[in-house]
């Protein structure tokens, strides 16, 4: 097999900004997912990050079956937040700021 043939039948690897464009968030909110841990097939190359196309969409297929048996199960699925959502909610919280003294 050539590499060419290689590369054809493995998944793409998906840029920082098209996860974000993928998933409707910021890019930080992307890379700071990734530094977590918290965002599978997420990879770096240097100072890039890349994100396996086929992990994310098995990951997204996977919480979208959870979600829904859940609900099926009669939970409400909207009282019970998944890890993922935990992690999101907690990166988008305001930083808290020291208070300078008065001068």
């Amino acid at each position: 097999m050539s590499y060419s043939s290689d590369i054809a039948m493995n998944d793409r690897n998906l840029s920082t900004v098209q996860v974000s464009h993928w998933l409707q968030v910021p890019v930080r909110t992307v890379t700071s997912l990734a530094v977590a841990g918290a965002l599978p097939g997420a990879f770096r190359v240097g100072r890039h990050w890349r994100f396996s196309e086929k992990q994310l969409l098995e990951w997204r297929n996977g919480q979208w079956a959870a979600s829904t048996s859940a609900q099926a199960a009669g939970s409400g699925g909207s009282d019970t937040l998944t890890s993922m959502e935990k992690l999101y909610v907690d990166l988008l919280k305001p930083k808290s700021k020291k208070k300078l003294g008065s001068f």
